[in-house]
């Protein structure tokens, strides 16, 4: 989670796409997603597994694939799954190559390059174990291990990093990687398409009980919001309950998974994305508008339950009424701590 998947998705699709036809599968939990709406607003072909993994919804998966074949012929398709899934090479990998034995497949797994720094050399623990149970999981199963973020490292510190990473996982391919940069994110596309599988993938031995003790340690939040103000001054009363809920989230010193923002004033759409160590991903923009009426998607990912987050986000919402005198009308609030994860499929050996 907030690594910066989607991110690279979008600039590699933006790379690809006068080239090659191209599309995305989204992914989560929730019902509501930001991504999803990102992902749209570029032009890019764009379907969605929500309400579980790709594990648990691997029939939705399969229609997906099915449907971009069928209406869009895409040649490369990018499929994110939600950052708190793991054992994807027998839930996910395994399953498509045998009903789809012609396809190339590649594992991405991205990792926020300081969260990596911070868990893996300074020691620190940002999250319980059982989150980071999932975490190191996720970093096993790569074919590319890409360390997202690196503009965030001083040099020393991507040199430890690689060094420990290189020993740690010496069969893998490493890519440290800023997913703003086009040659970053054009060597990450020519890696996935020149990737040979050297031996078969192996699956994880992984423990479900821990696996869904972790997941449960985060608390969901989407919702959709309309913001109304007088003054055609929408898009700010946004941005400022965008600070709100995060500066709460911060100063309460809840982990963030990630907390993501779509801010729609009916001619624009712009994301907003703050992570595990509370960094904007964007700064908060020049939005130039002068519309009286938003619509702000809010996608929560934190280790928290999810009625104390919800009433952050409630709070939130009434300080902003009371300073800048406008209506906000709440649609399709869900807040909830995701189920025992029950992939349909599971092949250890293909």
């Amino acid at each position: 989670m907030g690594s910066g998947k989607t991110t690279a998705i979008a600039k590699a699709c933006g790379l690809l796409k006068d080239k090659t036809n191209v599309a995305v599968i989204t992914n989560d939990q929730g019902a509501q997603l930001v991504d999803t709406a990102f992902i749209k607003s570029l032009q890019i072909p764009t379907r969605e597994v929500v309400d579980g993994c790709f594990c648990c919804r691997y029939d939705e998966l399969d229609a997906g694939i099915n449907s971009l074949s069928d209406d869009e012929q895409p040649e490369i398709v990018f499929a994110e799954t939600v950052g708190s899934c793991t054992d994807l090479i027998a839930t996910v990998v395994h399953p498509l190559l045998k009903s789809r034995p012609f396809l190339e497949i590649v594992v991405s797994v991205f990792a926020d390059a300081s969260l990596l720094h911070r868990l893996m050399i300074k020691q620190e623990e940002i999250f319980d174990p059982e989150v980071e149970y999932i975490f190191m999981n996720q970093l096993q199963e790569a074919d590319l291990l890409v360390v997202n973020k690196i503009d965030l490292l001083q040099q020393d510190e991507l040199a430890i990093l690689n060094e420990s990473l290189s020993q740690q996982y010496p069969n893998k391919t490493l890519l440290f990687q800023n997913s703003l940069d086009d040659n970053s994110v054009s060597h990450w596309i020519s890696c996935g398409q020149e990737f040979q599988l050297g031996e078969k993938r192996k699956s994880l031995e992984i423990d479900y009980d821990t696996y869904a003790e972790g997941e449960a340690k985060l608390g969901w939040l989407d919702e959709e919001l309309e913001i109304l103000t007088p003054d055609r001054t929408a898009v700010s009363a946004a941005l400022s309950l965008i600070d709100k809920i995060h500066t709460a989230i911060r100063h309460a010193g809840y982990p963030i998974g990630h907390l993501k923002f779509l801010v729609n004033d009916g001619e624009q759409k712009r994301k907003i994305s703050f992570v595990a160590l509370h960094r904007k991903t964007e700064d908060f923009f020049s939005f130039d508008s002068n519309a009286g009426r938003c619509i702000v998607i809010v996608n929560a990912r934190v280790q928290i339950d999810p009625d104390t987050l919800k009433g952050l986000l409630a709070t939130a919402i009434k300080e902003l009424k009371q300073e800048w005198n406008c209506k906000v009308i709440e649609r399709k609030l869900l807040a909830f701590k995701p189920g025992y994860p029950k992939p349909l499929h599971r092949i250890v050996h293909l």
